[in-house]
């Protein structure tokens, strides 16, 4: 790594305290037309798993008093796809 970290944790340095959120920033794709992704801290991705999944049915977002819920399912491409489309 080159440069100052910024923080450490488990071994993994981060350059600066922009970190995106998960879920909300998916795979970083449509981000890379408004923003140099690669100037950012880190990138925290939606969920992976080995097989795809296609999330649940229905109804996925909830409102209540405090927010919202979501119920998406873990919805993703699973490893080899995702290895082979994004990145």
């Amino acid at each position: 790594m080159t440069g100052k970290s910024w923080l450490r944790i488990k071994g993994v340095d981060f350059l600066n305290p922009i970190l995106t959120a998960s879920g909300t920033f998916g795979f970083g794709d449509e981000f890379r037309k408004f923003t140099e992704v690669n100037l950012l801290g880190g990138i925290f991705t939606k969920g992976l798993t080995l097989k795809e999944k296609p999330g649940n049915t229905g109804e996925r977002l909830f409102e209540t008093s405090g927010g919202l819920m979501n119920s998406i399912g873990l919805e993703n491409p699973g490893l080899a796809r995702f290895k082979k489309d994004v990145v």
